[in-house]
């Protein structure tokens, strides 16, 4: 049989090389990540005309040196949600195109394409984030160490996403950076601003009590205790109990 004048039969090779062998990053020698075998085994059942063009993309994010799994987890997302195979290729390059971005956006600003930065500045990007609201923090940052720096990317994202003003987020993390304060619990400190709205106190209000706190070291529960309330996290419950 002639292999290379066999589409399907070439299409079923490919798919086995991405079920069998890990992807080898260009990036280096040493880098190499794979494609979860159930993931694409999903993919082959699920997105059989697509499931080519879904798993070279994986692929792709493999090789230029990406973490992988907020592309696979995308993947699993459309899958369980019976989202057609053309939309979720089509999401994947949207994905492609902002973590390139982001990458290009680190090294501009002097840091390495870490992973764990990718996946926080690359997701901001997808979500929306403004390049300059973004660009912004991760020059004016750059110096921080990898844990606050990523705290407190988060927690900018999620203000940006919030409608928080650049400016008062901005001045929120001066203090929180000058003060060595920024601990992993600010990277969700956009639900003290959400439940402070909803008690009527202004977006000033919420950044001129967090940075009295942060200058004190305190944490984000210590905001709304400064504002005469108490934020409840996702569970519902007391994020002081």
């Amino acid at each position: 049989m002639n292999i290379c004048c066999n589409p399907r039969l070439v299409s079923a090779l490919v798919l086995a090389l991405f079920l069998c062998v890990p992807a080898q990053s260009a990036k280096g020698a040493d880098s190499q990540c794979a494609v979860s075998r159930e993931l694409a085994e999903r993919v082959r059942e699920s997105a059989a005309d697509q499931a080519e063009a879904i798993l070279s993309r994986l692929a792709l994010a493999c090789d230029e040196g990406f973490p992988l799994a907020p592309f696979e987890g995308k993947v699993a997302e459309g899958l369980a949600k019976r989202v057609p195979p053309s939309v979720i290729v089509t999401t994947l390059d949207r994905k492609l195109d902002a973590f390139g971005h982001a990458a290009a956006m680190l090294r501009q600003c002097g840091l390495a394409a870490r992973p764990d930065a990718l996946a926080v500045l690359g997701a901001g990007i997808f979500d929306g984030v403004p390049d300059a609201t973004l660009n912004g923090y991760v020059c004016a940052y750059a110096d921080q160490e990898p844990g606050p720096f990523l705290w407190g990317l988060e927690m900018l994202c999620f203000l940006s996403r919030a409608g928080f003003d650049d400016a008062l987020t901005r001045s929120v993390l001066d203090a929180g950076f000058e003060a060595g304060s920024l601990t992993r619990d600010w990277r969700y400190f956009v639900r003290v601003v959400l439940a402070a709205r909803q008690r009527g106190v202004s977006d000033g209000a919420v950044a001129e009590a967090a940075r009295a706190v942060l200058r004190d070291h305190g944490s984000p529960s210590d905001v709304s205790t400064r504002l005469g309330f108490t934020d409840r996290d996702l569970t519902g419950r007391s994020s002081g109990s």
